[in-house]
């Protein structure tokens, strides 16, 4: 075990390492990429070790780093914390992460402060892997807090954008919010159950059923913000204001997928608060049919990946809901790989434009970028959950659950649900590949260099292969021991309409889009009232522009103008200008000539004796 504590240090110190080493010293562009990628490198050969020796193996791996806090019998460690779950997770973070590393060699290749976005990456990395390896709630938070700093950062990485700069600080403020409830959770598990390490929490359950759901509340409602769920999902389409790269970080194993992870790793927590669960099935679905119905009516073809990404981090969220947070990880990993695929597929075709993210602009992609198309179609078909790609595993085992869990009172309403999120998500996929696929005007493309390509071939392999690894070769088995998606006869059990939904869909959204291309404007027309709120996203960013930002900037400015410049500035601006006043009248006194003088001389002496007379009486 000694060999694996090594390779754990090096796991989490790399991507530190490689940011504060192109922080300090190098800006050259070929040494920063050359340095970052090599760290992150390394910490991908490291989690595939500790994958091996933690899951083939059957063993736990925890380090107990530093000393962090001890105050009167309370002691937390830095610690590393390495069980199967937290195994798969590093393989995802480190390997999507090494990808988009490599592809942002390419993709920002002409950018002057390229180093600084390989310090970001670099440091998102590093903060992500510390949140997976907590064995307690204080280093998840730090983890999860460095995760949020991060993402501020690179999506406000063109800060002289006025958008990029809007978008970052939305996402920062919106995940404050639902910082401030994961704290006070943090703080009311630790009043319960007297410890903020996992393995003390979940030794002294059950408790008290009202307490556990308010904790339980609280530590979902931070949850929603860092995954984006309804109403708190405002920032993310607007994130899209951030390199391609970023997006890809953000969406596919990083900020998005924190919420999902903390679910699963407190899922023995969880279980035992019905209301909870309940409170996710419900928010989860939602935001998983409202996300996607939204994408079926966008243009910018960033920001339909990113209401994907809502509606398929939602699909999770209601999986855990429901009990299955083995299936839920399984779609994590999945759509790890096919996300970023579609991402780093969508950063080639905007690169190959000059910066064109409109997907009725976009025409003839196939033809011109073959290889950047068929990357698409994968990440697509995969998203679909079409067979053998690996989406089909991860969402049919989740449509497996729902269907299962059913009782004759639900009357399969979870699962009817899932399937209508499906037939959208299909939908919305084949209209975004006709669009790419429909002859357009001809205009100069560039070819994506040789380091955007590399990284989209191998997600394209992990977006094939990732489902049929994690579950028919067992590479998994230690972790989803008591899940029903192991075996390959329950998966075939799923009920038909699970599969068949998504086909009837991708093939109505074909004809609708090529064979009968007048359709899709005229049946905007006719839904003109429901297409406008869908458009404009349901226009939730102006309500609450109406509803919190306007006051707030009103009652700031009147803060501002009474108190900041009437009271705080005005006071010294008051004494300078008595003091300028007082200057000024002296002046007066000051005349040149002699007869002034000599009339101020004998007022003086005037009055002096007339005091020294009084005094004397």
């Amino acid at each position: 075990m000694v060999g694996a504590d090594i390779i754990a240090i090096l796991l989490l110190g790399s991507p530190l390492l490689g940011a504060l080493t192109t922080m300090g010293l190098c800006k050259k562009p070929y040494i920063s990429h050359t340095v970052s990628c090599s760290c992150i490198g390394l910490s991908a050969i490291c989690a595939v070790l500790l994958l091996y020796t933690v899951a083939a193996e059957g063993t736990v791996i925890h380090i107990n780093v530093l000393q962090w806090v001890d105050i009167k019998g309370l002691l937390v460690y830095w610690s590393i914390h390495i069980d199967t779950l937290a195994a798969i997770m590093l393989i995802v973070v480190t390997f999507i992460a090494l990808a988009v590393h490599i592809y942002s060699i390419g993709y920002m290749s002409c950018d002057e402060h390229i180093h600084k976005f390989f310090v970001y990456l670099s440091l998102f990395s590093f903060f992500m892997i510390m949140l997976v390896v907590s064995d307690n709630l204080l280093q998840l938070f730090f983890g999860w807090e460095g995760v949020g700093l991060c993402s501020y950062l690179l999506i406000g990485f063109w800060s002289k954008r006025e958008s990029a700069s809007t978008a970052a600080m939305k996402a920062f403020l919106v995940n404050r919010i639902g910082d401030i409830a994961l704290i006070l959770g943090i703080i009311y598990t630790f009043i319960a159950f007297g410890s903020f390490e996992f393995a003390q929490i979940f030794s002294k359950l059950p408790i008290d059923a009202t307490t556990l759901t308010i904790i339980c509340t609280l530590l979902f409602i931070g949850c929603m913000a860092k995954s984006a769920q309804v109403g708190m999902h405002i920032w993310l389409p607007s994130a899209m204001e951030g390199p391609v790269p970023a997006s890809a970080l953000i969406h596919a194993a990083t900020m998005v997928t924190a919420g999902v992870f903390l679910l699963c790793r407190l899922s023995p927590l969880f279980a035992y608060s019905a209301t909870t669960l309940t409170i996710i099935t419900v928010v989860g679905g939602i935001t998983s049919i409202f996300a996607a119905s939204i994408a079926l009516v966008q243009n910018d073809i960033k920001k339909i990946i990113a209401y994907s990404t809502c509606s398929q981090i939602g699909y999770m969220i209601l999986a855990i809901g429901i009990g299955a947070p083995t299936a839920a990880m399984l779609h994590l990993v999945t759509h790890a790989f096919f996300k970023a695929l579609l991402f780093l597929s969508a950063g080639n075709i905007i690169y190959a434009l000059g910066g064109e993210q409109d997907i009725t602009k976009m025409g003839g992609i196939r033809r011109k970028l073959p290889f950047t198309y068929s990357a698409m179609l994968v990440g697509s078909l995969s998203m679909i959950g079409i067979y053998p790609l690996a989406g089909f595993y991860s969402k049919n085992a989740i449509m497996l659950t729902t269907y299962s869990a059913a009782t004759p009172e639900s009357w399969h309403i979870v699962y009817w649900l899932g399937v209508v999120i499906t037939a959208l998500t299909a939908f919305y996929s084949i209209r975004l590949l006709n669009h790419l696929n429909k002859n357009a005007v001809e205009r100069k493309v560039y070819a994506p260099p040789i380091t955007m390509k590399v990284p989209t071939l191998l997600l394209t392999i992990g977006a094939i292969s990732s489902g049929y690894i994690c579950t028919t070769l067992g590479m998994l088995e230690p972790f989803w021991k008591n899940s029903s998606l192991l075996s390959n006869q329950q998966l075939t059990a799923i009920p038909f309409l699970s599969i068949l939904a998504p086909i009837i869909s991708a093939i109505a959204s074909y004809i609708l889009y090529t064979r009968m291309p007048w359709a899709p404007e005229r049946l905007s027309v006719k839904a003109g009232f429901l297409y406008k709120i869908l458009v404009n996203e349901c226009y939730i960013d102006k309500f609450y522009n109406g509803l919190f930002i306007l006051p707030a900037k009103a009652i700031g400015l009147k803060l501002w103008h009474t108190c900041d410049e009437g009271l705080i500035d005005g006071m010294p601006r008051g004494l300078a200008s008595l003091s300028q006043r007082l200057a000024s009248g002296a002046t007066y006194i000051q005349s040149g000539s002699v007869y002034h003088y000599a009339i101020i001389i004998f007022t003086g002496l005037l009055l002096l004796l007339s005091w020294t007379l009084i005094g004397s009486l």
